[in-house]
């Protein structure tokens, strides 16, 4: 069985700031399911990144402390990069140069809207010429990309409960482990 490196790259956008606090929980919690998976194994990484208007630096999660301390850097400002996130993300996965799958999920409550670097046509590009899965959970209604959607209705009107919150993360959850199968 293959290993899996997985990122997981967090909108912290200036409109999730309200559910700062929630979402901090959930992802923890999500983390430590992760580890725990029965089919996790020793060559498996976890990684987390967050985006607005631009990407900020990819932690790899050794530890679960680790994950603790990267939730308490994020500062939710700014807008909604979706295809640097996206273009940033798989660019990272693919030069860990490890062996295995490589897993891209990405959760934002918006619209693509100030994207710098990458382009729908790049983000295409990358995404059929490399191992890369990649799935969008949310919004993003916009992209114009082959990437796989999950939607969170209510993401679209940032109207989100901690229920859908938790919904989120058991998506991602399901997505990990549906790689296994």
């Amino acid at each position: 069985m293959e290993s899996i490196h997985y990122l997981l790259l967090l909108d912290s956008s200036e409109s999730m700031k309200p559910f700062a606090g929630d979402l901090k929980k959930h992802l923890i919690s999500h983390f430590k399911k992760i580890k725990k998976e029965p089919t996790a194994q020793l060559e498996d990484s976890l990684h987390l990144g967050f985006f607005n208007t631009q990407i900020y630096p990819i932690s790899e999660l050794k530890k679960m402390k680790s994950i603790s301390s990267a939730l308490q850097q994020i500062e939710f400002q700014g807008h909604t990069a979706l295809y640097d996130a996206i273009g940033q993300g798989i660019n990272y996965l693919c030069n860990l140069k490890r062996p295995g799958q490589l897993l891209l999920i990405l959760v934002s409550d918006g619209y693509e809207n100030v994207s710098r670097i990458y382009s729908n046509q790049e983000i295409n590009h990358l995404l059929a010429s490399t191992s890369v899965s990649a799935y969008l959970i949310g919004a993003g209604w916009n992209l114009d990309c082959i990437i796989e959607k999950y939607p969170i209705y209510e993401m679209i009107s940032h109207r989100i409960h901690p229920k859908q919150l938790k919904e989120i993360v058991t998506i991602a959850e399901e997505i990990y482990k549906n790689l296994r199968i």
